[in-house]
């Protein structure tokens, strides 16, 4: 520390800064933290940064009692942001990997789930409101708490994917790579893996169809609070409300869901002032086979939507799908049209939403087709600037009309926006995608298509009059109205999935968190990208000598 000290002061602050900054996760939980433990001058450079975003499972919820809640630590709050629980469920063997969890399994689970949102929730319920200008211009009044939960052996058996494994390094946003490096280590060594048991051949999962329902059922199981458990008071079954929790998060990496029912609880009971709720879900894989099913069925997702505090601002909702969970789903997938009404009900104080294959445009504009439309009488979204939503209508199979209706509703419906900056309708699977477009904002005042699979234009002379008789928003000065439409320039072939879509987005973080997007994204191109890894990683070692050398070996 001698010739530390002899440093001037403000190259310790860089060096300081430059460590703090360039730090990368690893395996070794308490590698930055040891930094802070130097000395005074250390600890007021790396503490703000060691818990602004934490990860906890249910074994270390209680250390914030001892790291963050005593006199001499509780202005360590003051730096934290975001707090993800990560739920270790309990592990299982191949005796039952292939079939869904018994009832005595799934209570446990619950029990474990219970417990850790009951702890960690007393906990925060204790921790008073931010305050100090700081903290307010820097990093907001808010706390984001991300829930998920996994057991170790998910990744263990059928299911090898990256992003359920315990080491997983993709933990902030510092470690979002573009070049997929970690991605690409992974696969390698995956490539010898052989284990017919489980479908594993050489490095490939083979024959998706042929993974039995059992096993998705045990990796996608549904969580649920209870109530009966010790650690609740007796006299009243309530969760602990926290005050500064203003954002909600569930994300796609684990396949396991939270039931409606207690995602309701929770919204209701503990976090009364919440300002955003994203949820990312896996569709069940009992998708139901026709679309009368969902026109009967009461919709649980409804729970949440009930349940909404009046601090709400802004709702992301996402569904998600694949080959191997479920191989039978197809781009005309179908959707729960009384939820959808529900949310073009429950939206209507919102300022950003997105709803993403769990709801279809065509059913949440229902009330503004022709035939029944009376605009006087319905209700404004009298906030709501961006809005993204999904439709099934939106594929070449579908007529030119249907397309065509759809625009038209939501073009009367924008007319009950005052303050619309974006909307995006929107599909994406392997082999299609679709955007329609409108934008009123700095970057301009129009319309636009683009698709891959036709380039004619869905705008009828009628449609066209209700987008542009929309009224430009005076702050951002006048121009031209415009209509574009355009074919993807990427061939059929080599759209992979409904991340190429997602992509071309304007609302793009609206529709997904972006680590979600960081996966989704490879889970549709790793091909792609694991050549141009190889190729890059070929041409490094052909610059430095390595592939020569190996050639002469041999």
């Amino acid at each position: 520390m001698t010739y530390w000290l002899k440093l001037p002061a403000e190259i310790r602050c860089i060096i300081l800064k430059s460590v703090s900054q360039d730090y990368r996760f690893s395996e070794d939980k308490y590698s930055r933290a040891g930094y802070a433990s130097v000395c005074r001058e250390w600890q007021g450079v790396f503490e703000p940064w060691n818990f602004r975003r934490l990860i906890l499972d249910q074994d270390r919820i209680f250390g914030l009692k001892d790291y963050m809640s005593k006199r001499t630590t509780a202005h360590r709050r003051e730096y934290t942001t975001h707090i993800m629980l990560r739920i270790r469920l309990e592990e299982y063997d191949c005796s039952v990997c292939q079939s869904k969890e018994d009832n005595n399994t799934i209570h446990l689970n619950d029990l474990t789930f219970s417990r850790a949102i009951w702890q960690l929730l007393a906990i925060l319920s204790r921790w008073p409101a931010f305050t100090g200008r700081e903290r307010l211009q820097t990093f907001g009044a808010g706390l984001t708490l991300e829930l998920g939960a996994y057991s170790a052996s998910d990744s263990e058996h059928t299911f090898r994917d990256f992003r359920l494994k315990p080491s997983y390094p993709i933990q902030s946003p510092r470690d979002i790579d573009d070049s997929y490096t970690s991605y690409c280590l992974h696969d390698q060594s995956q490539e010898t893996l052989d284990d017919p048991t489980h479908g594993w051949v050489d490095g490939h999962q083979a024959h998706f169809a042929q993974i039995l329902e059992g096993a998705k059922k045990r990796l996608t199981g549904t969580l649920t609070l209870k109530y009966d458990l010790p650690e609740f008071p007796s006299q009243r079954r309530k969760l602990p409300a926290v005050k500064i929790i203003t954002g909600l998060l569930i994300r796609r990496q684990f396949y396991r869901q939270i039931s409606a029912q207690s995602l309701g609880k929770l919204l209701s009971q503990a976090c009364s002032n919440l300002e955003w709720f994203r949820y990312e879900k896996w569709d069940d894989t009992n998708h139901p086979a026709t679309h009368f099913y969902h026109r009967i069925q009461d919709d649980p997702m409804q729970r949440i939507l009930q349940n909404l505090p009046s601090t709400f601002r802004k709702l992301s909702l996402f569904e998600d799908f694949n080959s191997i969970i479920n191989p039978k789903r197809q781009s005309d997938w179908y959707t729960c049209p009384c939820f959808a009404e529900s949310l073009a009900q429950s939206s209507r104080s919102l300022e950003s939403l997105s709803a993403s294959f769990i709801v279809d445009a065509e059913y949440f504009f229902s009330e503004f087709t022709l035939s029944q439309v009376d605009v006087s009488t319905v209700p404004k979204w009298e906030n709501l600037k961006t809005v993204a939503l999904t439709s099934s209508i939106l594929i070449p199979a579908n007529n030119h009309s249907s397309k065509g209706d759809l625009l038209q509703a939501a073009g009367i419906a924008a007319a009950s926006m005052p303050k619309l900056e974006i909307m995006e309708l929107w599909n994406g699977d392997k082999g299609i995608s679709c955007i329609f477009r409108y934008i009123n904002n700095v970057e301009g005042h129009g319309i636009s298509w683009e698709s891959s699979f036709y380039i004619e234009t869905p705008f009828c002379p009628e449609t066209l009059s209700y987008w542009t008789g929309l009224q430009r928003h005076p702050q951002y000065g006048n121009c031209d109205f415009t209509v574009t439409v355009t074919k993807v320039k990427r061939d059929i072939q080599d759209i992979n999935s409904h991340a190429y879509t997602i992509s071309n987005l304007k609302l793009k973080d609206l529709v997904l968190d972006s680590f979600s997007y960081y996966e989704l994204f490879w889970e549709g191109n790793n091909r792609e990208i694991r050549n141009i890894f190889n190729t890059e990683r070929r041409k490094g070692a052909e610059e430095n000598g390595e592939i020569n050398t190996v050639v002469q070996s041999i």
